[in-house]
C-alpha cells in the first residue's frame, strides 16, 4: 500500500470499487449498488460497534431487511463477518444488533485502535474456526453486553457458556472497568491484549498480555 495518506486513500477507494463491481455484481444482482457502496462505507467506520439495522436504514433511505440482506451478502463473500453478543439461548443472540468486522484490514477506517481491534476479531474468528474445524471443539466468537451498555470487546464460548473474555486497548495496560466486571461473574480467564505492552502482567484476576505474543501462540 502506498504510503502517502492521499495515494493510501486513493488505493482504498479503488480496491473497495473493484470488489463491489468484480465480486458484488457477479454474485447477485443488487438493485442500488450506490446504497451498496455507502453500506460499506458506513461500516468501515463502525467497526466494534453495535449495529442496528434500523439506524442504517434510515441513513440509507432502504428497509432494514434489505441492509441485513446486503449484509448477508458481504458475509457470504467474505468481506465482513458478523459476531452476536453471547447469550445462552443462540436464537436469541442473534436477534440482538451484531458486530461487523472486515477480513481485509485494509478496509477498515484509519482509526489505529479500530485496526487494532479488528485484526484482533479477526485472528480470534479464525482461531474458533480451528477449534471447530480441526479440534472438533465447537467453538464461537462472541461479545459481552449487560442491558445496562457495559461490554466486553470478545468472549469465546461454546453451548457449555463462555470460554475466556478478551479485551483490547491500543496502549491503556489498566485492568478495564467492565472486564472486571464481567470477571465477577464468569469463572473463565480474562485477558486484556494491549498492542504496545512492555512486559505482561497479572492484576485484579485480569492477565494483561502483549498482544503480538498472544496471537503468536493461537494454533491457527
Amino acid at each position: 500500500m502506498a504510503s502517502d495518506p492521499v495515494d493510501a486513500l486513493r488505493w482504498r477507494q479503488q480496491y473497495l470499487d473493484g470488489i463491489i463491481r468484480e465480486d458484488i455484481l457477479d454474485f447477485e444482482s443488487i438493485q442500488d449498488m450506490m446504497a451498496m457502496k455507502h453500506l460499506i462505507q458506513m461500516l468501515r467506520h463502525r467497526v466494534g460497534s453495535p449495529l442496528s439495522y434500523r439506524s442504517l436504514s434510515e441513513d440509507l433511505s432502504i428497509s432494514p431487511n434489505t441492509i441485513k440482506k446486503y449484509i448477508d451478502i458481504l458475509e457470504a463473500l467474505f468481506i465482513v463477518f458478523r459476531i452476536y453478543p453471547w447469550s445462552k439461548n443462540i436464537a436469541r443472540s442473534i436477534q440482538r444488533e451484531p458486530k461487523a468486522y472486515f477480513f481485509d484490514t485494509a478496509l477498515v477506517s484509519d482509526d489505529q485502535g479500530v485496526i487494532f481491534e479488528n485484526l484482533i476479531a479477526l485472528s480470534l474468528y479464525r482461531y474458533a474456526a480451528f477449534l471447530t474445524d480441526y479440534k472438533g471443539m465447537e467453538t464461537g466468537l462472541y461479545y459481552l453486553r449487560t442491558r445496562d451498555g457495559r461490554e466486553v470487546d470478545f468472549c469465546l464460548g461454546n453451548e457449555n457458556g463462555p470460554l475466556e473474555m478478551i479485551e483490547c486497548k491500543f496502549a491503556d495496560s489498566n485492568p478495564a472497568k467492565n472486564l472486571l466486571y464481567f470477571k465477577e461473574r464468569y469463572p473463565i480467564p480474562a485477558l486484556q491484549l494491549v498492542y504496545s505492552l512492555r512486559h505482561n502482567e497479572d492484576c485484579d484476576g485480569v492477565q494483561i498480555r502483549n498482544a503480538a505474543e498472544y496471537l503468536e501462540k493461537l494454533q491457527v
